[in-house]
């Protein structure tokens, strides 16, 4: 009997033992894991990083991408490969992007559409499924008018307040940034406008030169051409603040209507999850992608404001933008 329980003592003790190495196994494994992925954060980057863009190549996102993402692979000296995943308005790239592993190499250019298609349609992810890396420009969009015209600056003011005859404005699709501004003007100010809606601005602008409506709605890079051939100006301006482009141009801000603004911005973001310290060594590269001398000539050569905000500023914007647009959007249910 004695015999019987010196051994199960034995068992016993040896039970123990066994379990406490295979906590302290469990343990270095741990510390082990920290130290490994600790390894790769300060090693970050070390492998190439792939930008995704919601649009076909050669469209205003994928041109963006392109033209951030090689001077970003000149700041950080790795390869920065370009990826184009089209579809559901941008929910096919927000999906992908979402579901990526948060490791730092796989971003997203953002722009508003990543915000108002999840808004306007059930979409399995959202903005709130990614962090924020930075915000590099905003695109500059105007009021123009053929430049045969009488209107300019302050008769188009005067002319929305109201007039004889309501404001000819050529409005693009509903939903679209420009349009909610004009909304704003309609709804919120009581706006003298007719606001006729054109599938593209391309219609816009035909309508504009051929006297069709008094003016239309674009982005400044969209009509440059013509701006430069003298056939239409710019009137007034949407940004919050004045384009350095266009510095004489007044802003709807300035000119009594603080709400009637339209930033459209593009930057990047990445998965959630993904470390705060791969974010910072991110936000800190945009920074510098802003003085690189061939994005440099590429935003000034696209007539976009330089806007760049790091992680928490952008956080911040977006969440502002959205609200705006959720405002909108229920309003229209």
């Amino acid at each position: 009997m004695k015999f019987k329980r010196g051994i199960l003592v034995l068992v016993c003790i040896a039970a123990i033992a066994a379990l406490l190495a295979g906590c302290g196994q469990g343990s270095t494994d741990q510390q082990s894991g920290d130290k490994e992925q600790a390894a790769k954060v300060t090693d970050y980057p070390n492998k190439p990083i792939t930008i995704i863009v919601h649009s076909s190549p050669g469209a205003g996102a994928d041109l963006f991408g392109r033209q951030a993402g090689k001077a970003l692979q000149n700041v950080l000296g790795k390869p920065v490969v370009v990826e184009n995943r089209t579809g559901g308005s941008g929910a096919v790239a927000l999906q992908y992007v979402a579901d990526s592993r948060p490791d730092g190499y796989t971003l997203i250019g953002m722009t508003d559409t990543l915000i108002t298609t999840p808004l306007k349609n059930s979409t399995p992810k959202s903005i709130h499924d990614l962090v924020p890396v930075a915000r590099l420009v905003l695109d500059g969009d105007v009021i123009y008018v053929n430049s045969d015209s009488n209107w300019d600056s302050q008769s188009v003011l005067d002319a929305i307040k109201g007039g004889s005859a309501k404001f000819k404005l050529g409005s693009p699709q509903v939903g679209s940034p420009e349009s909610i501004a004009v909304n704003t003007l309609l709804n919120q100010y009581k706006a003298n406008i007719n606001a006729v809606t054109y599938g593209d601005g391309s219609e816009a602008l035909m309508g504009v030169l051929a006297g069709d409506i008094d003016a239309g709605i674009a982005e400044l890079a969209e009509i440059l051409p013509q701006l430069e051939a003298g056939k239409v100006k710019v009137v007034l301006a949407f940004n919050s603040e004045r384009n350095p482009a266009i510095p004489d141009i007044p802003t709807f801000v300035e000119s009594g209507y603080p709400d009637v603004i339209v930033d459209k911005f593009r930057g990047f973001s990445a998965p959630k999850g993904t470390p705060q310290e791969v974010i910072d060594v991110l936000q800190q590269a945009f920074q510098q992608v802003m003085d690189d001398p061939d994005y440099k000539k590429a935003y000034t050569d696209n007539q976009q404001i330089p806007a760049y905000q790091n992680s928490a500023d952008f956080q911040a914007f977006l969440d502002e933008t959205e609200a705006k647009y959720k405002t909108f959007f229920d309003a229209q249910k």
